[in-house]
């Protein structure tokens, strides 16, 4: 998870983290207070699930723009940001992020799976430095 985090900036990761906590309490207390199966967790009388598949986008999306505005010199910023933006869906599956289900329901084993298979493909790409053609690196 490590690798595939390292990808993911530690701003993006808290919101996402945070947020899930919320929602998936939202989900929790729904299903005690009504009938378990029927339970549908809102806030504001928006489908929880939405919501988390809301922000899991926006989040998503957010990634590449925010590693290109912190960029320096030098960063291969166009390949990391490529790659968060890969593997983005794949982390926020294996954290069982509530807008996931969304799109498929968790199953910690084919999280694993797909953690490990992701981490092993990042590990075969070496982002190498940028450079700007008007300033050759020294």
């Amino acid at each position: 998870m490590a690798r595939v985090g390292k990808y993911i900036p530690s701003e993006v990761v808290a919101f996402v983290i945070f947020t899930n906590g919320v929602l998936q309490q939202s989900i929790t207390n729904a299903a005690r207070t009504t009938s378990g199966a029927n339970s549908i967790a809102t806030m504001a009388g928006f489908n929880v699930v939405d919501i988390g598949a809301l922000i899991l986008a926006g989040a998503w999306l957010i990634t590449p723009i925010y590693l290109w505005r912190l960029k320096e010199p030098g960063d291969a910023w166009r390949t990391n940001a490529f790659l968060a933006f890969l593997l983005f869906p794949v982390w926020a599956y294996a954290i069982d992020g509530v807008g996931m289900r969304k799109f498929i329901e968790f199953d910690g084993y084919l999280a694993s799976i797909v953690l490990g298979a992701a981490t092993l493909a990042s590990g075969l790409i070496k982002p190498s430095a940028e450079t700007n053609p008007g300033n050759p690196p020294h």
